[in-house]
């Protein structure tokens, strides 16, 4: 009887616990989108569909998180059809037509709006998709030499080291900043004895691409445009001149695109001055995202800098090589698309025979799907692990007015506070990091199932010990800083040391790998060696760069690219 009795008072208390911190989730998710930090709403948003799977306006705002950071557009497509009951009917089919048409489905998204399109989003969505749909009706692969991702705060000095491993001489490609506050205020161009010309894309809110003439003496004469014939009253961005083929090559979303900015062609003929009609470059070199960059570098290779299969804040830059058959390839289903506008490439595309009947080369086959205790887990953690970190942003905003406050009396009361929170998130993490660990060994069980088809390869992940000190002197040269995308799962490296200005390689006396990051605010590099899986194995390394002289360097953690506790992540790595 007394069980029963405290049941009845346990049971309800339980209740508005669970409903306080869904309440708690929905206003972070909420305050998160409106300051635009759409990965973190999302992630909250994700948790309470979990929750309230029924919530029309967190499928909404699920739906336009993804589209807002260039995620997973087949999940956006899924949000949007369950809020559709809660939202207007034009509101729902633009979002819808857009998500269809990142999703390689141009056909979605021209029956959605084809009968009577409302605004000018939807008309210019309506013409995107017929304009996708008819340059990928056939198309010619392309194959990918090398890719890698950069934000765009990075983009110039990771394409000017690209360019300069691709292209010496003194004919190379060479890239010149206009303006030192703007670090996407560049221009593109080859030295050549027969182009006196520069071609940049002019300031402002509309941008129009221009030139100047080199004269002898250093100075340039007065920029003038291209003309309406390459300048529409959209903007047109980034263009590169090849001399020898007298053909700019440039970014726009005035001229006809599959969406976002497009990649365009035009050749320039020398006696008249006459530029042709431009060319959109097709797919797979267009997309629905914004393709900004092509730079035919040499007969062999070109690359293309675009915004697909990244976050908004990035670009992937691909070196592209020619490809022997320039046959047709017909793609049958938009996951084929998908596959080429990422330069996955079934089959091999030199070969004549393949084509849309040529098997796909399949990759990190696994044996079987996770179970279903492994996904409960990872869901409960991810659930746990969103109430953390609200409870620590709360806290951190506290703690940024504490000393703005009136008087010692506020101050105090929110100290208290502040210490309240960070407590109720340390119990909540370590809530969040139990899941984790069972989904773990949930994980490890499925990998090592007796009952593994023929045949069939499991993939494990491997242990990462990346680090060496080299006997060979370095170079002066300096270490730029570039971002460097880790590995997904649990990783240490050692923090050198944090400066002003870059280093030269030979200042870290032959530590192997090195990597630098640049910081805005405040303005400083940071330097890191090594990329390991073990936290032992990193303590080891971080000895032998201590005994170089390095005594202040330390092990910074991360989990899936996020920086978190030294101590949560060998709990976790255990």
């Amino acid at each position: 009887m007394i069980k029963i009795i405290l049941w009845f008072f346990i049971l309800p208390s339980l209740s508005c616990f669970s409903q306080r911190i869904t309440e708690q989730m929905a206003d972070a998710a909420r305050q998160a989108f409106e300051e635009n930090n759409y990965e973190e709403a999302l992630s909250l948003y994700e948790q309470l569909i979990s929750e309230k799977p029924k919530n029309v306006h967190y499928h909404y705002y699920a739906g336009l998180c993804l589209m807002n950071t260039n995620g997973d557009p087949e999940k956006a497509i899924y949000h949007f059809n369950c809020a559709h009951s809660g939202y207007t009917t034009a509101e729902i089919k633009t979002h819808l037509a857009k998500a269809y048409l990142l999703n390689y489905q141009p056909d979605m998204t021209i029956s959605l709006l084809s009968h009577n399109p409302e605004g000018q989003q939807q008309s210019a969505l309506l013409s995107n998709a017929r304009i996708l749909k008819e340059k990928t009706r056939s198309f010619i692969p392309q194959k990918c030499e090398y890719v890698t991702e950069t934000s765009m705060d990075f983009l110039y000095d990771t394409l000017k080291s690209i360019c300069k491993r691709l292209n010496k001489g003194p004919e190379s490609i060479t890239l010149m900043r206009l303006n030192k506050d703007n670090e996407n205020d560049f221009v593109l161009y080859r030295q050549h004895s027969a182009n006196p010309f520069i071609y940049f894309s002019s300031a402002g809110v509309q941008q129009d691409i221009m030139k100047i003439k080199k004269i002898t003496d250093g100075r340039t004469t007065k920029a003038d445009g291209l003309g309406h014939t390459i300048n529409t009253p959209e903007n047109e961005i980034f263009p590169y001149f090849d001399p020898y083929t007298t053909t700019l090559y440039f970014s726009s979303n005035g001229h006809s695109s599959c969406g976002g900015y497009d990649l365009f062609r035009s050749v320039l003929n020398p006696e008249t001055g006459i530029w042709t009609t431009p060319e959109n470059l097709g797919f797979p070199i267009n997309t629905p995202y914004d393709d900004l960059i092509y730079l035919p570098v040499n007969p062999t290779y070109a690359i293309l800098v675009s915004a697909r299969n990244c976050s908004k804040t990035n670009v992937r830059i691909y070196i592209l090589t020619a490809t022997k058959n320039s046959r047709a390839y017909y793609a049958s289903t938009n996951d084929e698309l998908a596959q080429h506008a990422g330069f996955i490439i079934p089959g091999d595309i030199d070969d004549p025979g393949a084509g849309k009947d040529q098997k796909n080369t399949a990759y990190n086959t696994s044996a079987k799907l996770p179970s279903a205790a492994y996904k409960k887990n990872i869901q409960q953690g991810l659930f746990y692990q969103a109430i953390a970190d609200s409870m620590l942003r709360l806290a951190e905003g506290k703690n940024k007015i504490l000393f703005s406050l009136a008087s010692s009396t506020q101050i105090t009361a929110e100290r208290k506070e502040i210490y309240r929170l960070k407590k109720y998130a340390g119990e909540i993490q370590l809530k969040a990091d139990q899941y984790f660990i069972e989904a773990s060994n949930n994980e490890t069980t499925i990998l090592s199932d007796a009952n593994n088809p023929s045949g069939m390869k499991t993939t494990a992940k491997p242990s990462i010990n990346k680090f060496n000190i080299s006997s060979t002197p370095s170079a002066n040269e300096l270490l730029q800083p570039t971002p460097v995308i880790l590995p997904d799962g649990i990783i240490y490296r050692i923090q050198l040391g944090v400066y002003s200005t870059a280093m030269p390689h030979s200042y870290f006396k032959g530590i192997q790998p090195l990597s630098g990051e640049k910081f805005l605010q405040p303005p400083v590099i940071k330097y890191y060696a090594g990329v390991f899986t073990s936290y032992f194995d990193c303590s080891a390394a971080l000895e032998e760069v201590r005994a170089l002289g390095f005594t202040d360097a330390f092990i910074v953690s991360y989990l899936n690219g996020k920086e978190i506790p030294a101590e949560r992540a060998k709990k976790l790595e255990q």
